[in-house]
């Protein structure tokens, strides 16, 4: 009798074992459900940041490409100016009282390139080549220079909604802004601080996204950029 109630309780704490087991298995499916699903939330957000990080890649090689472009334009456009300015006579150091005559001082202008570039779209949308067999003086020089200079950036930039560029003389180095009136060049002569003449260039471009833009300033759904560079005398 009594070895009969052991096999009883025996086989009662074994089905006790075996219904744990079951319950354990079932809490263990859905616990590998739920790190199924935390997985694939991870995956898709890490996705999501991935193509975040290529677009932005993507949009700072087309700023640098931009940025180049508009660099070697200028350049090219400066050492034209370096080879064609126009000679004014300063003296310096002069003083009438002590009758001192001073040093005269040969001067670099380039008034006819800051004309010029007043009307940069009107040029380049109407270049004319340099006539070689004509009188070619500074102006004509300069108006084909500017011209070059004009068709050099809106066949490399096409994408560019606005493009502007100016020349004048600053001693601030303040880059160029865009508002509602247009271009501010931002150049200022200062009495104390040694004044170079200066090619800014301004340019908007469309923007896929604000997230895209980064730091860059904008106006609108465009993005402001910009360039300057001096003209060593």
């Amino acid at each position: 009798m009594v070895i009969r109630e052991l096999k009883i309780m025996r086989k009662n704490r074994l089905k006790e074992i075996q219904m744990v087991g079951v319950m354990v298995t079932q809490k263990q499916k859905g616990a590998t459900l739920i790190e199924v699903l935390v997985s694939m939330l991870m995956l898709g957000l890490g996705v999501l940041v991935l193509l975040a990080t290529q677009l932005r890649t993507v949009t700072g090689v087309r700023e640098a490409e931009n940025q180049t472009i508009v660099a070697q334009a200028t350049q090219n456009l400066i050492e034209g100016m370096l080879m064609n300015p126009e000679l004014e006579e300063d003296k310096i150091n002069q003083d009438s009282e002590n009758d001192t005559e001073g040093v005269t001082w040969n001067r670099k202008r380039y008034n006819f390139y800051t004309n010029a570039m007043k009307n940069l779209e009107k040029i380049a949308a109407n270049c004319n080549g340099l006539d070689e067999e004509k009188n070619v003086t500074k102006e004509n020089l300069a108006l084909s220079q500017v011209c070059d200079f004009g068709l050099s950036l809106t066949n490399n930039l096409p994408d560019a909604t606005v493009l502007r560029a100016h020349i004048c003389l600053d001693s601030d180095d303040k880059e160029p802004t865009f508002t509602d009136g247009g271009p501010e060049w931002n150049c200022n002569v200062s009495s104390g601080r040694k004044a170079y003449t200066v090619v800014k260039v301004l340019w908007l471009m469309n923007t896929e996204n604000e997230a895209a833009t980064g730091g860059i300033k904008t106006y609108g759904e465009h993005a402001v950029y910009t360039y300057q560079a001096r003209v060593t005398e």
